[in-house]
Order: structure tokens, then C-alpha cells, then sequence
């Protein structure tokens, strides 16, 4: 598709940390339609359950291998609202709509903030493409935006917050983590599986590509609070819930951002 100047095209990335990618996500996927044909047999929504999870598995292949941001967000919003139908399989039961909700909203504040990182590099680097992006962003290193009046930016800095921001909803990161304990609502494959396994790992696994690739100057001075430490408190908050919860083994738990 072209709009103006601006080519959107759809296309796929395979490089190692996609392929690793690609093998933990198939390979769940495939463990877990095995372990649902036993475990959903006799539920009045086999059809569908089945459905719902062959549609994740897309979605997440189109996450972990677009090329270009575009492609990136459809697999994003795919995710989301897949794992919003899953989470609220059982709709008779009260706290699954509830947790279903509860978990679309918290993702809706991730996103809003992914989607106004998109729109800020089309606004500067004219294009979506990964390769062009990451080949412009050593130019743009320097470059600076006011947010308000009186108050400069670095566009790289804002760029980055705004696109972790998107990976914190995601994968449960504090403080936008409170969705995922309540994802047990769901049927026990998707809950303890493709949660775990999948979607909450394609945040952590875009960042470190995102953050690798937009290698600058101002780059790691940016990023080291929000790949270091956030983290780091995100388990702390874990560790305390887990002991003082009745229900701790609803509590997740955190996963590692090492870079």
C-alpha cells in the first residue's frame, strides 16, 4: 500500500532472536492444542476454544516476525484481543468477565502509549520499516522535540519510553501488571501456558531487539532505568505478594529482562 511517500508493505524479519521466537511459540502452541484435547473434551466450547488458540498462535507468528512496525502493531492488537476472548472463555462466570475486562483495559493504557511511539517515528524518520528506522537513528541521536512549551526532549528517549510502555502492558511489568494474576480465570491451557510461555516473553523479546538495533548515544542512558530497574522492582513487588497472598500461586512470576 502507498500512501504519499509512505510504502506500507507487509513483510517478515527471521533473524536468531526471531527464530527462538518462532520455536517457543510454535512449540507451545503445539503442546497445548495436545494437553486441550484431553482437558476440553467434554466443555460445550471445544470448537471455539480450539479456534481461539489457532488465532493466538497467528498473532503472535505475525508479532515476532513483522518487519516493520505497521505489521507489528496488528499482531500486537491481535494478542490482545485474542487473550481478551480466552481469559473470558467461561463468560457464564462473573469473575471472568471481570478478569477478561480487567485485562483489556490495563493493555488499552499499554498500547496507548506503543501507538504514540509508532506515530512519533513516522513523524521523524518517514517510514515504519525496521532497516530504515535503525539505519536513520544514529542521524537522529541529537535530535530534540518539546512535549510542552519551555521544555525540550530527546526525541530518542521519548520514542523509547513510549514503546515500552506498550512492552510493560504486555508482559506484565510493574505497575501494569495487575491483569496477569486474574488471567486464571481462564481455561489452564492458556492461563498457565500460552501467558507464561508466549505473550508475556514477546515484550521482553522486542525490547531487547528494539534496544539493540536503536544503538545511540543517548540510547542506553535512556533505557538503562527502564530495562535495570523497573524489572528489578517489578520482582521485589512479586516476591512480596507471593508471601503475603492467601492465593500466592496466583501471583506471577516476574520474567527477566537481562540484556
Amino acid at each position: 500500500m502507498v500512501l504519499g511517500d509512505l510504502h506500507l508493505e507487509v513483510g517478515f524479519l527471521i533473524d536468531a532472536l526471531t527464530t527462538m521466537m518462532m520455536l517457543v511459540v510454535t512449540f507451545v502452541s503445539l503442546m497445548v492444542h495436545i494437553y486441550t484435547i484431553g482437558y476440553m473434551h467434554e466443555d460445550p466450547g471445544y470448537q471455539r476454544f480450539f479456534s481461539y488458540i489457532s488465532l493466538f498462535t497467528f498473532s503472535m507468528l505475525m508479532l515476532v516476525m513483522s518487519n516493520n512496525f505497521l505489521q507489528l502493531f496488528f499482531g500486537w492488537e491481535a494478542v490482545g484481543l485474542v487473550s481478551y476472548l480466552l481469559i473470558g472463555f467461561w463468560y457464564t462466570k462473573e469473575t471472568a468477565i471481570y478478569a477478561n475486562l480487567k485485562a483489556f483495559l490495563v493493555n488499552r493504557v499499554g498500547d496507548f502509549g506503543f501507538i504514540l511511539g509508532i506515530g512519533l517515528v513516522l513523524a521523524h524518520f518517514g517510514s515504519l520499516d525496521y532497516a530504515t528506522v535503525f539505519a536513520k537513528a544514529p542521524s537522529l541521536a541529537r535530535e530534540t522535540i518539546t512535549l510542552w512549551p519551555g521544555t525540550q526532549w530527546m526525541l530518542m528517549t521519548v520514542i523509547g519510553i513510549l514503546l515500552f510502555i506498550g512492552a510493560m502492558g504486555k508482559s506484565a511489568q510493574f505497575p501494569l501488571h495487575v491483569w496477569l494474576p486474574d488471567s486464571m480465570e481462564g481455561p489452564t491451557p492458556i492461563s498457565a501456558l500460552i501467558h507464561a510461555a508466549t505473550m508475556v516473553t514477546a515484550g521482553i523479546s522486542w525490547s531487547r531487539a528494539c534496544r539493540r538495533c536503536l544503538n545511540c548515544p543517548t540510547w542506553p542512558s535512556a533505557s538503562s532505568w527502564s530495562s535495570a530497574r523497573l524489572p528489578r522492582c517489578s520482582w521485589a513487588f512479586s516476591a512480596w505478594c507471593r508471601t503475603t497472598s492467601s492465593a500466592w500461586w496466583r501471583i506471577p512470576r516476574c520474567r527477566s529482562w537481562a540484556t
